[in-house]
């Protein structure tokens, strides 16, 4: 590098790293060259780790059709390997399989019918394999809620007045996205068609034998194996772990829209405001005193957080049923 700029070479090894460090700072080489340096996006140029993993959050889901209304929802997500990948072994870390995880923290201020999330990143750590794709799936439940005295949760059931029950082989909806390509994590929000029924198993067979994910899906709507939900979507977030969320770009990993479907129309359907909040399922049967005050005041605070220990203690009751009726593992533990 330094007898290509016509410079005399460095072995120093204090001096070497501080021309190295002149030489790739971006705004030392400008004020030298006077020229605009490029905004390049270093986060293709990151090889994946396996030890470090990637990080991931479910940010939101939008344009739950009108008979998903009134529902308390979280998402599902796992990590599907490739082919090259599924039959490696764990590492002596005990990373390469089993990368789960499952929403918890829903915003009680966005809509039912556009709920959002407020969890922090899990960090996941499968093998690398182009193939692999990150599999979400919306479960949800129709919850009725009567608070009690304040101190502890109120009564919680299903609209039937029954304990929440929920189907693995029935998601609401579900969607796919793919983790790498060029030996790097796709790191950016990913923005997601969301399909109807129940995963297609011969299209997730497809997946774990080809790439891009979004041509594999493309070719089995052509085929009719799989339904859109017209204008729903998803944002996952996924990044390297040895970045933080700060380092990625603006904007989002738009292939899938724009490929699978009208993205005007997922556009508008995204933009779209919805009136009834989560904070619903809360305040609907609050005496009429909080009902006229609305979702705000230490009462309702604290009503919210009863309702959320009551609803997720609920959820995930019937989630873990749902799973090991289906032959799977319960939840993960953290």
């Amino acid at each position: 590098m330094q007898a290509l700029a016509g410079k005399r070479g460095h072995s120093n090894g204090s001096e070497l790293q501080k021309y190295m460090e002149d030489s790739l700072d971006q705004k030392a080489q400008q004020a030298r060259t006077k020229a605009q340096i490029p905004n390049v996006d270093y986060v293709h140029f990151v090889h994946y780790d396996i030890k470090m993993g990637f990080r991931a959050c479910v940010l939101g889901v939008f344009g739950l059709p009108v008979y998903m209304d009134n529902r308390y929802c979280h998402v599902y997500c796992q990590v599907l390997p490739g082919d090259e990948a599924k039959d490696l072994p764990s590492t002596p870390e005990g990373h390469g399989h089993d990368d789960r995880f499952i929403t918890k923290r829903v915003d009680f201020l966005s809509a039912q019918r556009s709920p959002q999330w407020l969890d922090e990143p899990v960090t996941l750590h499968p093998h690398f394999d182009e193939r692999s794709v990150l599999l979400v799936q919306l479960f949800g439940f129709s919850p009725h809620y009567r608070p009690g005295d304040g101190r502890k949760p109120g009564k919680l059931t299903d609209s039937k007045g029954e304990a929440p029950h929920l189907n693995y082989d029935h998601p609401m909806a579900w969607g796919v996205t793919q983790l790498f390509e060029k030996n790097s994590v796709i790191s950016g929000v990913h923005w997601l068609a969301m399909f109807k029924g129940a995963p297609n198993p011969d299209v997730l067979a497809r997946l774990s034998k080809d790439a891009p994910a979004h041509e594999v899906l493309l070719q089995a709507l052509k085929e009719e194996y799989l339904k859109l939900h017209d204008g729903m979507s998803l944002e996952v977030k996924i990044w390297d772990g040895r970045l933080g969320a700060t380092d990625l770009r603006d904007g989002r990993n738009e292939i899938q829209v724009s490929t699978l479907g009208n993205k005007e129309k997922y556009v508008k359907v995204h933009q779209q405001v919805h009136q009834r909040s989560i904070d619903e399922f809360v305040l609907k049967n609050m005496d009429q005193v909080h009902k006229r005050n609305g979702p705000i005041g230490d009462r309702f605070e604290k009503e919210r957080t009863l309702f959320e220990q009551a609803a997720n203690g609920a959820f995930f009751k019937a989630m873990d049923e749902a799973l090991e009726k289906a032959g799977q593992e319960r939840l993960p533990s953290t």
